[in-house]
Parts: structure tokens; sequence; C-alpha cells
């Protein structure tokens, strides 16, 4: 069950979560639209579903079709805008070099990246990667040998999540993940 309705410049939807992928899929034929999408809601909590979707639909992109972005993804997106980009890609640049210039044919970057997205979780990120868990425990333990520090630090992992974000030549830093 949806429903929607014109609030100020804005046309706002509801809609229950097994109807919003028939919604989506009906509004991303709609050039220059920006879609923005709350965390899930009940009624009462209607008022903070529509500033977190109007967030969302502020930050979207231009591209073909409609724009959609999930306020879950709005966080990341605004923090790494904060940056100076020739700032963060230095520094980026500067963390990772020791990663790059490993020797072994490791995908040490692609772990690491995996890794930090499980939260440290050793088994669902093995798991994403198809390797068992002590192959990637060997891995970051191989990470934490070149940068000569440990992965324990929450500051590191922080550090290491802004400059895989930042880093060009990983997947785009920005871009804003519809789901």
């Amino acid at each position: 069950m949806s429903f929607h309705g014109r609030l100020d410049d804005a046309v706002v939807a509801v809609a229950a979560p097994a109807d919003l992928a028939t919604l989506l899929a009906g509004v991303r034929r709609i050039d220059g639209l920006r879609v923005g999408v709350s965390e899930p809601a009940e009624l009462d909590g209607l008022e903070r579903a529509h500033r977190e979707a109007t967030k969302a639909a502020e930050v979207a992109g231009p591209g073909p079709g409609a724009t959609v972005t999930a306020f879950r993804d709005v966080p990341r997106a605004r923090l790494l805008e904060l940056l100076p980009p020739t700032a963060a890609a230095t520094f980026s640049d500067a963390l990772l070099a020791p990663l790059r210039g490993d020797a072994s044919r490791v995908d040490l970057l692609g772990s690491l990246r995996v890794w930090l997205s499980h939260h440290g979780q050793w088994d669902p990120a093995a798991a994403e990667l198809g390797v068992h868990r002590h192959t990637l425990r060997k891995r970051m333990l191989r990470v934490e040998k070149l940068l000569g520090r440990r992965l324990d630090s929450a500051d590191l992992r922080a550090e290491l999540w802004v400059a895989l974000n930042v880093d060009r030549t990983e997947e785009p830093a920005t871009a804003a993940r519809s789901r």
C-alpha cells in the first residue's frame, strides 16, 4: 500500500517496504527527478522520515532517469564532500602507498575495504571475499605490518576508510548507492 501527495514544492510518497521497489521502478524513468528514500518508519516517525528523505533528495546528483539516494548513504557522501579534494587525495595516496607497493599478488586494498565494510567481522568479510577467515586474518596482519600500525585502532580504521573512499583508483568516493 502506498499513497502520495504534494507538499510545498515536492511530491511525498509513503510506501510500505514491500511496495517501495515497485514505486521506485515507476519513477526511475523520469529524467532529472531526484528521489530521497528515508529509513523505514512507523506512523509516529513520519516527520523524521520526511526530513530524511528530503535530505537524501538534496544530495542526489544529476543523471539519466531519476537519481535515487537512500538516507543511509547521505552521511558518507556529505562527510567526504567536506574534505578538500587535493588534500584528501594526497592523504589517501600517502596512507595507502605501502599497501600498493606490496610485492605479494594479494589484493590488500580490496580485502581491507571488505573487512572494514563488515566492521572487522572475520566471517562475513571472508565469505564476501570467498576466502577462509584465517586467510583474511593473514592479509590484515600483512596490512598492519606494511602500515606499521595496528588495525585495532579506531583512528586508523577511520583513516583507512576515508583513504579508501577518496582513492580514485578504487570505487568512486561519493557515488551514492541506492538500496
